[in-house]
């Protein structure tokens, strides 16, 4: 199957303005797919990142396929101290994601394997 890169929250939020730069980057399957299929649990995490920006919007270790022990750790600690941690959480589950790091945990399909 083609590859893709799911934007992290943040990033998707920003570019809710731009439809069209939403739907070209949103496919109808894969777990992108997730944006539209758990709208509630998508604009709760919208709602907490509105206000409390996260440390993971420009960083792009929380999209990566694998990343290192010590990015993790890096990672792990900055989800621990997000006021959007709950909210992510809630989202990557309700979302079943395979990819990225969220809420401190890594989604990737190889760790979950």
């Amino acid at each position: 199957p083609p590859r893709m890169t799911l934007l992290p929250p943040p990033a998707v939020i920003a570019r809710l303005g731009d439809t069209r730069a939403l739907v070209a980057e949103i496919t109808t399957s894969g777990p992108a797919r997730a944006v539209l299929d758990r709208p509630q649990e998508f604009a709760a995490l919208a709602d907490v990142i509105r206000n409390h920006p996260p440390k993971c919007a420009n960083d792009p270790r929380f999209t990566r396929d694998r990343v290192s022990a010590d990015d993790a750790a890096e990672m792990s600690a900055l989800c621990t101290r997000c006021p959007a941690r709950t909210a992510c959480h809630a989202y990557a589950d309700a979302a079943d994601m395979t990819t990225g790091y969220w809420a401190g945990h890594d989604y990737s399909e190889e760790t979950n394997r």
